[in-house]
């Protein structure tokens, strides 16, 4: 049974935000008894984005949005920078750990997570400098103006979902070859825009220090091993030696036993 989510719910904006979150997906059903500008969920879906903890967390967010939204209608634009910095953003730590127990489930809706903040992280900008257009991060000339069958909002929830599914992964994949995750890169690097080779950089340093780290730690165990087998040779041969002087001696000279104990210990 589907039900009409927009006309089911007052603060739907909030359960349509939910939705990347929670892995409720709208439906397409045969008939669109609502009209087709609705969107359509199952009932008990519905009823689980009832409990879901993120909707009474979204709900807080649209009151921030909303305050920034008058603030920039009253041309007051330093408070509006001033809330847009303090905008609180949801914790999804447990969601991601639900929706992914385990990490193959995760490197599984990897490729819609790369494409998606690649897709964020290449969108072309623009500026105008004393007349003229220039425009960045692009090879050929881009439309600005979003167009209408494009749901930005909803891209960007996705968005909210896939960067920490990305920082999860990358903190497994780095802890697996003995990095640590975010990576501490050389800021000159950073700052003539070469974090590739940054990067490099850093998994070189590490990969010595790694390298070295080992050949010590063997050395060492080596070092130990040697000892070792040395104590042991002393050891056999002090018994050895014990044994010869014992069967020297005749069975009835038990202090000359103890005497010869008090030497070989000494």
């Amino acid at each position: 049974m589907l039900r009409s989510l927009l006309s089911g719910h007052r603060h739907s904006s909030n359960f349509k935000s939910v939705h990347p979150f929670s892995g409720v997906t709208p439906r397409e059903p045969k008939i669109k008894f609502k009209g087709t500008h609705q969107t359509y969920c199952h009932v008990k879906d519905v009823a689980f984005l009832h409990h879901e903890p993120l909707v009474e967390i979204h709900r807080p967010i649209r009151v921030h949005e909303r305050k920034i939204k008058k603030a920039e209608a009253k041309k007051n634009h330093e408070r509006a920078n001033r809330l847009q910095e303090k905008t609180p953003k949801p914790k999804i730590d447990r969601i991601i750990r639900q929706r992914y127990p385990r990490f193959v489930d995760a490197l599984g809706e990897l490729d819609d997570c790369l494409t998606m903040v690649h897709l964020f992280a290449a969108l072309p900008a623009s500026a105008e400098v004393e007349g003229q257009t220039i425009t960045w991060l692009t090879r050929h000339s881009l439309q600005q103006v979003v167009s209408d069958d494009v749901d930005i909002t909803t891209m960007l929830n996705f968005l909210q979902l896939y960067e920490p599914l990305l920082s999860f992964v990358n903190f497994r994949l780095y802890h697996s070859i003995n990095l640590k995750y975010p990576p501490i890169l050389d800021p000159h690097l950073e700052a003539l825009a070469a974090d590739i080779c940054a990067l490099s950089r850093y998994f070189g340093a590490n990969a010595i220090s790694y390298v070295v780290n080992s050949e010590v730690s063997q050395t060492e165990s080596e070092q130990a091993e040697t000892k070792q087998e040395e104590s042991e040779s002393g050891n056999e041969t002090a018994e050895l030696r014990l044994a010869q002087l014992q069967h020297q001696l005749p069975s009835n000279e038990p202090r000359a036993q103890m005497h010869l104990l008090e030497e070989v210990a000494g």
